[in-house]
């Protein structure tokens, strides 16, 4: 089995991709990670090559960095705990443009007072963009994004969301 991954420069970064057609296994917005997840994508049995620009996975994520949208890409690995995966789950299911807060995400999976556990789920995220960790917002502000807060905001911006 094979994943390719995908070096993509955007707002004054560099973030990398791995996945296998439409399908998205990781991506990172760290370059620090980058060797975290392509470790994590071996121990799946897959060899990792690089993609091309003409690849949907690709195109669909410098798509994504013009107009802030994804439609095509979809996660096929979300390892992690049950608690951590359904956080990820409910997460997928925002609409585009939607922020929720870290409490109200908790209270979507029943678990009302978990907005800590469900932050800190959020940071665990192997596939931001993809399930859109940046639309969960602490009630009082942004809230936290990997150590990364400005990042937060940009992405939000480019999604056009005001509400934070």
């Amino acid at each position: 089995m094979i994943a390719y991954s995908y070096r993509i420069k955007a707002l004054n970064r560099v973030f990398m991709a791995w996945g296998n057609g439409k399908k998205v296994f990781a991506v990172s917005l760290d370059p620090n990670e980058f060797e975290l997840h392509e470790n994590r994508i071996s121990k799946l049995g897959f060899d990792i090559e690089i993609g091309s620009k003409k690849d949907t996975m690709y195109r669909e994520l410098i798509s994504y960095f013009k107009t802030g949208i994804i439609e095509n890409l979809k996660p096929v690995y979300l390892w992690g705990t049950d608690f951590q995966r359904k956080i990820w789950s409910e997460i997928y299911k925002l609409k585009q443009g939607e922020t929720i807060t870290y409490r109200e995400l908790a209270e979507r999976i029943g678990c009302p007072k978990s907005a800590r556990a469900a932050g800190n789920a959020c940071g665990a995220n192997p596939i931001p963009l993809i399930v859109p960790c940046h639309r969960i917002v602490a009630s009082d502000g942004i809230g936290g994004f990997g150590g990364a807060p400005q990042l937060k905001r940009e992405l939000l911006n480019l999604e056009r969301i005001t509400r934070y």
